[in-house]
């Protein structure tokens, strides 16, 4: 039988609710799967969210799975003409739309 030699120290822990399988060898790296057998719910809030100004926003997203990506919209920003020949800026302040 040959012997092993430590190249490097392998450390952690495997939780009840999941479960580690694969090889590890001193070429390779580690190989393998990690299994999660805990059960999460459906995150089934919003997806696109407009920021909104002077007020935080929370997506109640911990412990969830998300079926797609959240997308985190641009700021609305909104210039027009005014009677001083000068431009009117909005930010964050959608205009167009009247919100």
């Amino acid at each position: 039988m040959g012997s092993i030699n430590a190249l490097e120290t392998l450390s952690g822990f495997i939780a009840a609710e999941a479960s580690l399988s694969g090889t590890l060898s001193s070429v390779g790296g580690l190989a393998g799967k990690v299994s999660v057998t805990k059960e999460y719910d459906i995150y089934d809030g919003e997806y696109k969210i407009v920021p909104r100004i002077f007020e935080e926003q929370v997506l109640p997203t911990s412990n969830r799975v998300l079926k797609e990506d959240v997308v985190v919209k641009e700021v609305p920003f909104y210039e027009t003409g005014n009677d001083s020949g000068g431009i009117t800026a909005y930010i964050g302040k959608d205009v167009e739309n009247g919100l």
